[in-house]
């Protein structure tokens, strides 16, 4: 009897057991990377990314420090200086702001009426972390009403003090827009590669139930 793809010949199962396994197979793992990996993944791109900007922001690695009620990198004030923030976005994207304590100081975060947010507060939560503990917060936060993914470091005096707050983000529906179409290609990715062992499944098992015909 001559070999078909009906579920009637041992070599038929065969090849749909091997097709449904390698499929799922790639399903799972798909998932799986992506699930375990995107909060890793996520972390490790605003590291960097803040890293960068720190490089961008204060390149001469100078001393910040607080004088006549202005902060200060060095000698450059930078309460109203919009140089850092605007050249940070405009290597990175997203919005970038300092703060003076909790308050808003250089920001290209904007209002409703399209001005810069000066003089906002940063989000509680986030200034009990990074002003109150002295460390670096990464993850979820509000910036003017808006949810985004972002990192905040201190800003300290020699002292080591907290006197301010460096921050980089992004609209979180931008940022999740970005992780969805990664994981769209690996599923497109998957689906062509268990589209291939079908193919070639069924051309194995052709081949060596051939004398069986």
């Amino acid at each position: 009897m001559k070999l078909t793809f009906g579920l009637h010949t041992v070599s038929a199962k065969s090849i749909a057991l091997i097709v449904g396994l390698l499929f799922v197979s790639i399903v799972v793992c798909t998932v799986f990377i992506l699930n375990h990996f995107r909060p890793i993944l996520g972390d490790q791109r605003l590291e960097q990314n803040l890293a960068a900007a720190n490089l961008i922001l204060n390149p001469g690695k100078d001393i910040f420090s607080i004088r006549n009620g202005a902060l200060y990198c060095g000698d450059r004030k930078l309460n109203g200086d919009f140089t850092g923030v605007d050249a940070v976005v405009s290597a990175f994207g997203g919005v970038s702001t300092l703060f003076q304590g909790e308050v808003r100081i250089s920001t290209t975060v904007k209002k409703a009426d399209g001005t810069r947010a000066l003089g906002t507060r940063i989000a509680p939560d986030v200034a009990k972390i990074v002003l109150g503990d002295g460390k670096v917060f990464i993850g979820d936060a509000m910036v003017i009403g808006r949810p985004f993914i972002a990192t905040y470091t201190p800003l300290k005096d020699k002292s080591g003090k907290p006197i301010g707050v460096f921050a980089v983000a992004f609209e979180k529906s931008v940022f999740n827009k970005t992780f969805e179409d990664t994981a769209m290609m690996a599923g497109l990715a998957g689906i062509v590669l268990a589209l291939v062992g079908a193919v070639t499944g069924g051309w194995i098992f052709r081949r060596l139930f051939a004398p069986f015909k």
